[in-house]
């Protein structure tokens, strides 16, 4: 293993125990101490984690508060929700390696939570509108389409393993990937295709259905969500032609169980 592919690893996996992985930390005077304080920040996040809240808690605060929230702040003049968690991440993490870069935003996201819990009211849990899950899930991993890491095929394969589909062919131009909660603890694929008209970010999303296709728009970029299988497959690019491209690679590729 080289220092790339072992800062590509520990960045997903800090606590890896891999012969190979293991073997490199403990060999190499740079990966080595950027393996601990990987490991003691993952810890910190962790430890942050440890409370009790109830199964619906995230889809209940967003549901109910984000938009609302994002919407009176700039009406006051204030910053959106999307440009507060920006700023909280710069100021508390800067911008570092790229390492830190996805325990940063994951850290700050913590953060916002936190602030938006304090005016939590009522106790129904609502169903978030897919268009919604898929524009905060964006948002919230915004690092992605800034990142570029190769992606073991092992990897992809388990991803898709864990909601019914195989990985039969190659998805060409995967610069990110990470096997995600998409809503009440169910797992979906977040990826991140590389285009020539430029990088398309992909959500599976297994478990909730669109009749047909759903344009949406995410931060001033287009985006769509289209029937996948059982599920939906949610895009956002630069254009329509780049979506295209990134929603042929998925339906070549994959293949429902």
């Amino acid at each position: 293993m080289n220092c790339q592919e072992f800062e590509q690893r520990v960045w997903a996996e800090p606590n890896c125990e891999e012969p190979g992985f293991v073997q490199h930390r403990q060999d190499c005077s740079d990966c080595g101490p950027m393996a601990l304080e990987i490991q003691a920040f993952d810890r910190e996040i962790g430890s942050g984690l440890a409370i009790d809240c109830p199964d619906d808690l995230a889809a209940r605060i967003r549901a109910r508060h984000a938009i609302q929230y994002d919407n009176e702040r700039q009406a006051r003049g204030g910053s959106s929700l999307t440009e507060m968690t920006q700023r909280m991440q710069d100021r508390l993490f800067g911008r570092g390696p790229a390492w830190i870069g996805a325990y940063a935003a994951f850290a700050t996201v913590l953060l916002v939570v936190g602030v938006l819990r304090g005016g939590l009211s009522g106790s129904g849990a609502d169903v978030m509108a897919l268009e919604q899950l898929a524009a905060e899930h964006y948002a919230e991993e915004r690092f992605a389409t800034k990142v570029s890491m190769e992606v073991p095929r092992t990897d992809l394969v388990a991803m898709f393993a864990e909601f019914g589909a195989r990985l039969d062919g190659e998805i060409m131009g995967v610069t990110f990937a990470n096997g995600c909660v998409m809503e009440k603890g169910i797992k979906g694929v977040h990826l991140v295709l590389d285009t020539p008209r430029g990088k398309v970010t992909v959500m599976v999303i297994p478990h909730r259905a669109v009749d047909s296709d759903t344009t949406m728009q995410v931060e001033n970029q287009p985006g769509r969500l289209t029937p996948y299988n059982n599920g939906t497959l949610a895009l956002i690019g630069p254009d329509g032609k780049s979506m295209d491209m990134a929603e042929e690679r998925m339906r070549n590729a994959v293949t429902w169980l």
